[in-house]
């Protein structure tokens, strides 16, 4: 799946991404495809985590994110 992201309009600097979901890789280009600065992760057997790093000429860095458990449902409100 490739898709672009464009920011909503607004006064001032916006930072356009592309990103493409590629079985359990995630790809996000600063600007567009292909461009030096861009993020590298995969997501874990059971998805609860990303690993990987944003990396740009001159820098990067590593980053690990995870999953919040979802809050229990209170009764009468629908979550779904």
């Amino acid at each position: 799946m490739l898709s672009e992201c464009e920011p909503p309009k607004r006064e001032g600097d916006t930072l356009d991404y592309v990103y493409e979901l590629d079985g359990d890789t995630l790809t996000i280009w600063g600007g567009q495809r292909g461009s030096d600065a861009h993020y590298t992760g995969t997501f874990s057997a059971d998805g609860d985590t990303l690993t990987g790093a944003w990396v740009w000429p001159g820098g990067g860095y590593q980053t690990t994110s995870t999953r919040r458990p979802r809050p229990p449902s209170k009764p009468g409100i629908d979550t779904a």
